[in-house]
C-alpha cells in the first residue's frame, strides 16, 4: 500500500527539515505518538535508529525504525526493522515560493507473502492514511508556527 500527499509549508525549508529531523519532538505533530526513544546519536544520521511508541486504532505500539535516506534539506526516510508490516515513509522538501512544498510519503508491505487480508485492506486504508498525513502536516505548520525551531 502506497500513500502520499502533498502540501505547501509557510516556512523555509531549513526550518521544516530541522523539524522533520528532530525525531525526539514528533510527539507534537505525528498522529498518535506519545515518546521516542533515541538508540543512535543525536544529531542523527543514516543508520540511526529510535523507536516510536504510537496508538493505531487505540493501541500504543512500539515500532523501531532506521534512517534510510537523509539528504540535507531535501530528503528524510525511515523504515520498519521490527514490526509485521515494511513501513517505510518519508518526507521529500522543496523550495516554494510560499514556503516549503512537503511530499509526506508513506509503504507498508506485509513482511510475510503477499495478498489476502492486507489487499482487502490495504484499499480501505491507503484513505485513512492519505487523510492522517494530511492532518500531520497541518499539525507541523502549526507546530513551527508557535515554535521557534532552529535551522538544520
Amino acid at each position: 500500500m502506497d500513500a502520499s500527499v502533498d502540501t505547501v509549508l509557510r516556512h523555509p525549508q531549513e526550518i521544516v527539515f530541522a523539524a522533520c529531523t528532530d525525531i525526539e519532538n514528533w510527539r507534537h505533530w505525528v498522529s498518535g505518538v506519545s515518546r521516542v526513544e533515541m538508540h543512535s546519536p543525536v544529531p542523527i544520521g543514516e543508520q540511526a535508529e529510535f523507536t516510536l511508541y504510537q496508538s493505531i486504532f487505540g493501541q500504543t505500539h512500539a515500532v523501531r525504525y532506521q534512517i534510510t535516506e537523509l539528504v540535507p534539506l531535501q530528503q528524510f526516510a525511515a523504515r520498519s526493522i521490527a514490526s509485521g508490516l515494511q513501513f517505510d515513509g518519508g518526507m521529500r522538501l522543496e523550495d516554494h515560493p510560499d514556503g516549503t512544498l512537503v511530499t509526506n510519503w508513506m509503504r507498508a508491505t506485509p513482511k510475510s507473502k503477499p495478498g489476502g487480508v492486507f489487499d482487502k485492506l490495504a484499499v480501505v486504508l491507503k484513505g485513512t492514511m492519505n487523510q492522517r498525513m494530511v492532518q500531520e502536516l497541518r499539525q507541523l505548520d502549526k507546530y513551527l508556527s508557535r515554535s521557534a525551531i532552529p535551522a538544520a
